[in-house]
């Protein structure tokens, strides 16, 4: 990625993870994950607008109804990954901060493990694809049960090497149609600092059906909607 490559990115990248860490502490310092507004401040008042400073500024655009919807919560956000700011800028899209799935051996990162473990991470073993599940679905219900949440991640389940969608993982659609909740597709460009709201599907008990209107709008960022 350009703009951590080189001995300049370097330098960058450095800035934006001594920022994330300070970010983390000061919000587990003031109680976060059990004062919303903590975790409100820390995301939306001090990393992003951070991140900014050192990356450039970021722009939304995309769908009127999947842009609400990012504001109000009350869904999953689904989103393309391919480089280590995709969590921000998608961040940076959404009201409420979206809480994400990750890595079991996250929790133990100092700082930023301990925070998101504080918010409500959804943190998978992969190795134990049975647990995992269950924790994703469990995840799934709390969040249509919470007023306001939106829960997001990554289908593709690791980042595109080369900027290509790679094929989408079935773990979080399940987990939308099992929870009837809404899903906004959410297309980031990273190098660019562009989110894009593709599109706002309504919910749908049928996981497969949802994967494929996702893939669709995905590869075809530029229609305003998948056909059903």
């Amino acid at each position: 990625m350009k703009r951590f490559g080189g001995g300049a990115g370097k330098f960058r990248a450095l800035r934006a993870l001594v920022l994330t860490l300070r970010c983390a502490s000061w919000a587990l310092w003031h109680n976060a994950g059990k004062n919303e507004t903590t975790v409100q401040q820390a995301v939306h008042g001090k990393w992003i607008p951070g991140l900014q400073k050192i990356t450039g500024s970021w722009t939304l655009t995309g769908d009127p109804n999947a842009l609400q919807q990012l504001q109000r919560g009350g869904a999953m956000v689904i989103a393309n990954h391919q480089s280590m700011l995709d969590i921000p800028l998608l961040m940076s899209a959404c009201g409420p901060v979206p809480r994400f799935t990750a890595k079991a051996s996250i929790r133990r990162w100092p700082f930023l493990g301990a925070f998101l473990t504080a918010i409500g991470t959804c943190f998978i073993d992969r190795r134990q694809p049975r647990r995992a599940q269950a924790a994703m679905q469990q995840w799934g219900r709390q969040a249509a049960e919470q007023q306001g949440t939106l829960i997001a991640g990554f289908p593709e389940g690791t980042r595109s090497k080369d900027g290509r969608i790679q094929p989408f993982k079935s773990g979080l659609f399940r987990v939308a149609a099992e929870a009837a909740l809404p899903i906004v597709l959410v297309h980031l460009d990273a190098e660019a600092g562009t989110a894009k709201a593709l599109a706002l599907l309504a919910p749908n008990r049928d996981a497969n059906a949802l994967r494929r209107e996702a893939t669709w709008a995905f590869e075809h960022p530029t229609v305003t909607a998948p056909p059903r």
